[in-house]
């Protein structure tokens, strides 16, 4: 999906959902499209400044949580950070993550399987009544298991950026996974 697509994907979401595209918005919008892993706060900051210097930091964070509030946006726990990434999806998936890169996949638990049915019982044997449950894998992708570590890369690996690796980019859930 290219970057255009996925800022008028999120555009009507918002309008559906009776809020606004500003300029501010749609820039901040345009750089999280172009990310192809997740990213923390602090390059989503460098990168809208570099990219829309006139966006405050404020509108950044308050995108970011209205996006995150609105489910356009999921936070992950990646090496020891909190980490962000656009979710076009509406259903209910799970996340595969890299230690060594940084990629991240979506996957779907097609069936209810044992491991949903799992997760469901060992919090009812608590007394709890499951609400939400996320569920985050962490492995080395193939692409890492072949090449050797890159030292003072995130994690031990740099990041897979196929195109410009001046620009970020991001892997959206609704191209599929690879």
């Amino acid at each position: 999906m290219s970057t255009d697509a996925i800022v008028r994907s999120v555009e009507e979401r918002l309008a559906h959902e009776g809020f606004r595209l500003t300029g501010a918005r749609r820039a901040i919008i345009d750089v999280m499209a172009r990310f192809e892993h997740p990213f923390t706060t602090g390059e989503l900051e460098s990168a809208v400044t570099r990219a829309a210097s006139r966006v405050g930091r404020a509108s950044v964070y308050r995108t970011l949580a209205l996006l995150e509030s609105q489910g356009l946006v999921e936070k992950l726990h990646q090496a020891g950070a909190e980490h962000y990434t656009l979710c076009l999806r509406s259903e209910h998936h799970h996340h595969v993550t890299c230690i060594r890169c940084g990629q991240t996949e979506d996957f779907l638990l097609q069936d209810r399987l044992d491991i949903v049915d799992a997760v469901e019982g060992l919090t009812r044997s608590l007394g709890y009544l499951p609400e939400h449950h996320v569920l985050e894998v962490y492995g080395t992708c193939p692409a890492c298991q072949t090449d050797p570590p890159t030292p003072g890369a995130r994690g031990a690996h740099p990041p897979h950026r196929p195109g410009r690796p001046d620009q970020p980019a991001i892997h959206h859930p609704s191209e599929g996974t690879s």
